[in-house]
């Protein structure tokens, strides 16, 4: 007989993680654009290093997420959200320390193999773009046990 997940998990809960974390993409996506505009503006406007602007601007992406993807895509309720929010914050400080090394590492790469040489700000992004990914799924399953210690939206009605 062979391996099938859904036989150890059951069906429902494959598309439920499924649609979790589809929804939580969305709402990441969205929160990655916003990061991702502040994070060029202080690039360009402030001309700050990458591994500066990805702390900032990250922090500002990341707490949009939070509130966005505990409703839309977890179908969570807690009255103590920001005591939740801290242990968010918390988390995503090592994450983001972690993910601004590889990206500040990456940009000095990128920046070294441009035969164009279009610098720092540009080997910055394109850095950015190549973490997005993993910086995406270990946020999705930090939140997905940070949720687990939440109400159901339909449990709370």
């Amino acid at each position: 007989m062979a391996f099938h997940p859904c036989r150890i998990l059951g069906a429902g809960k494959m598309i439920s993680l499924a649609e979790n974390f589809i929804r939580f993409a969305l709402a990441s996506g969205a929160g990655w654009l916003l990061d991702a505009s502040i994070f060029l503006l202080l690039l360009h406007a402030l001309r700050l290093p990458p591994q500066v602007a990805n702390v900032i601007s990250s922090y500002i992406g990341l707490t949009f997420v939070y509130f966005t993807s505990i409703k839309f895509a977890f179908q969570k309720y807690n009255n103590r959200r920001s005591g939740f929010l801290f242990a968010f914050w918390a988390y995503q400080l090592l994450s983001i320390l972690t993910y601004s090394f590889a990206i500040s590492w990456l940009a000095r790469v990128l920046d070294g193999q441009d035969p164009v040489h279009f610098g720092p700000q540009f080997a910055g992004i394109g850095a950015k773009l190549v973490v997005t990914p993993a910086n995406l799924s270990t946020n999705f399953l930090f939140m997905k046990f940070l949720t687990n210690f939440m109400t159901d939206i339909a449990e709370r009605a």
